[in-house]
């Protein structure tokens, strides 16, 4: 692994081998989100339908919230999150990988893209971070390839 962690097109923090199947995909779906509370809570912005599947799965992510058009950054910064669900990741408060766990001046849980607006620490609450941990790089890393290898393996 490349260990420069800002990354260009050219020179990325990760590089991954694609393998191209005609059986492994990974679907997008767009959608339009309606605020419809369901069972008290407001549906979530996207949805990765398996963690840490990099072979096959599905990402829902929404284009609209309550009738009006989201933003190109909002919309690629959900999708992106979703990504990382596809990669393995969890959100933020609830990783295992621990300097994605630190709290207070070193590490702000705001700024990483697997935060959400679910976080329970109110002041943590963000859907707006782009940024992973050399932790979370690391985990993504390996979980595509253990993917690829059992992929390969079939």
């Amino acid at each position: 692994m490349n260990q420069n962690t800002k990354g260009t097109i050219d020179d990325p923090v990760i590089r991954v081998n694609i393998i191209e199947d005609p059986n492994s995909t990974i679907n997008v779906y767009l959608f339009d989100y309606y605020d419809e509370n369901v069972g008290g809570k407001k549906p979530p912005l996207g949805v990765t339908k398996e963690l840490g599947n990099t072979i096959s799965n599905e990402i829902k992510v929404s284009i609209t919230e309550n009738g009006l058009t989201r933003s190109l950054n909002k919309i690629a910064r959900t999708f992106a999150h979703e990504l990382g669900h596809v990669a393995g990741l969890k959100h933020v408060w609830k990783e295992d990988i621990e300097d994605a766990k630190q709290k207070g001046p070193i590490y702000n849980q705001k700024f990483n893209l697997m935060n959400s607006g679910e976080n329970p620490i109110e002041s943590q609450k963000s859907i707006s971070g782009t940024k992973l941990t050399q932790g979370q790089r690391n985990a993504i890393e390996k979980n595509v390839e253990k993917n690829q290898k059992d992929y390969t393996k079939k």
